[in-house]
């Protein structure tokens, strides 16, 4: 029982969620069973344990187009446009110029969530708690969290740029603040919420390297869109006509298979306007095609310009207030929310505002602590991580969940201060938190 970290000198709180995970795991399972090989029910109820053709497709939706890469035909048209930012398309066709690309990729994504297993392990043997049971408990989590088991099963090019991304947070925790920045641009080129974690340097001031951060971002990205050719302009073309691409059949349609598997915030609000429009326009009957169409186009402008003001609020009011563990959650949350579509292998960058808060819940525990919101901000990780397939028949509900999780936590953090000597300063009223400042 040690594996699941269930002995007496293991934190509590930390052995509750990996019960409660392996036991959505658990019934998850059943539920597959049930649903396919007793009941004979159709996809999607079989689909995450059973598998599929889909399986690994994301890696490979680029692989025809990124075998033309640096010749005149790579724009042309192939069964999938390309719909991530120029830095990723140069990975792409980077890792289709060697042997094997796909089993790279999955061996990259192994070893990648294995020495999480491991930093967690570290970090919890660090403060107290003995090797055996500290591995199992970092074991747990990869092995219980539905976005490595999504991450894995689609092979999204997502895993490596959250291998930069965490690197890059960690490095500007630990005061290594160029490194840091030099890794953040690096993930904000290669898709640009990451960006938003540049923030963090601003709450240290270290205006320097935030400034040096965005320009470094967008030399890569120019860089890249150099690199594709013929020239920036007609990449960057082709590049918005992907992005296009993906909002007219991924974002804005009424329905699409993979809103089942999106947890932003945009998508309840979508069917929540909708759902109002057709009640108080049409009765609750459906009304024109064309009519939804402009309507949630015109409702996905308004959400992404609200999100982003509200993300600066939220931050200059009260985010780069708090202390440093509350900032990476609380902005982390609003990168994977706050877009209009957010698949769940991004609830991957979740992994580490949840190992920073197992290393701060060991040592509350250890010094016989109670935090307020600290258990709280776990139960909603359990929603956030967890497998949620029986939740219902159908996948949309299971990720409105996710967001409402996600909201809460975004709440959580924002209302109590998890203060932390490791990153942070406390000023003498005791009051307010400053992060460390490091050369």
């Amino acid at each position: 029982m040690k594996f699941l970290g269930l002995s007496p000198a293991f934190p509590p709180l930390l052995r509750r969620y990996a019960l409660i995970m392996a036991a959505m795991v658990l019934a998850s399972y059943l539920f597959t069973v049930g649903m396919t090989w007793l009941l004979h029910w159709p996809h999607p109820f079989g689909w995450v344990w059973i598998g599929g053709d889909l399986q690994w497709c994301d890696f490979h939706a680029f692989q025809e187009r990124s075998q033309h890469f640096r010749t005149p035909t790579y724009w042309m048209e192939y069964d999938y446009p390309m719909t991530y930012p120029a830095a990723i398309a140069v990975v792409f066709a980077l890792f289709y110029k060697l042997p094997h690309p796909l089993k790279l990729y999955l061996t990259i994504l192994i070893v990648a969530f294995l020495t999480y297993a491991v930093w967690l392990a570290r970090g919890l043997t660090k403060r107290g708690i003995p090797w055996d049971q500290a591995l199992g408990f970092g074991l747990v989590v990869i092995l219980t969290a539905w976005p490595v088991f999504y991450q894995w099963d689609t092979a999204n090019i997502e895993g490596l740029m959250g291998i930069v991304l965490f690197c890059g947070i960690i490095a500007v925790l630990r005061g290594w603040s160029w490194t840091g920045t030099s890794l953040l641009a690096l993930a904000g080129a290669m898709k640009l919420f990451p960006a938003i974690m540049l923030a963090l340097l601003f709450s240290k001031r270290r205006y320097k390297e935030c400034a040096f951060g965005v320009v470094l971002m967008a030399i890569i990205n120019y860089g890249s869109l150099a690199i594709l050719g013929p020239n920036i302009h007609f990449a960057e073309t082709q590049i918005r006509d992907g992005f296009r691409f993906l909002r007219n059949n991924f974002i804005t349609p009424r329905w699409s298979f993979q809103m089942n598997f999106s947890h932003a915030l945009y998508m309840p609000i979508k069917f929540i306007v909708l759902g109002l429009d057709r009640l108080i326009r049409y009765g609750g009957h459906h009304g024109p095609s064309c009519h939804e169409i402009a309507l949630v186009d015109t409702t996905l402008t308004i959400y992404m310009v609200s999100m982003a003001l509200l993300g600066l609020f939220l931050y200059f009011w009260r985010i780069r207030k708090l202390p440093m563990l509350n900032q990476v959650t609380a902005l982390t949350v609003c990168a994977v929310t706050f877009t209009p579509f957010s698949s769940d292998y991004v609830l991957n960058h979740m992994l580490l505002p949840l190992g920073l808060l197992c290393f701060y819940a060991t040592e509350a525990w250890r010094d016989r602590r109670t935090v307020p919101g600290l258990e709280f901000s776990f139960a909603c990780l359990c929603i956030i991580l967890g497998f949620t397939t029986f939740f219902t028949t159908y996948y949309p509900f299971g990720n409105s969940l996710r967001c409402v999780a996600l909201c809460a936590l975004l709440v959580a953090v924002l209302r109590y201060p998890f203060y932390w000597s490791p990153f942070d300063s406390i000023d003498q009223t005791g009051q307010d938190f400053a992060p460390i400042q490091k050369s």
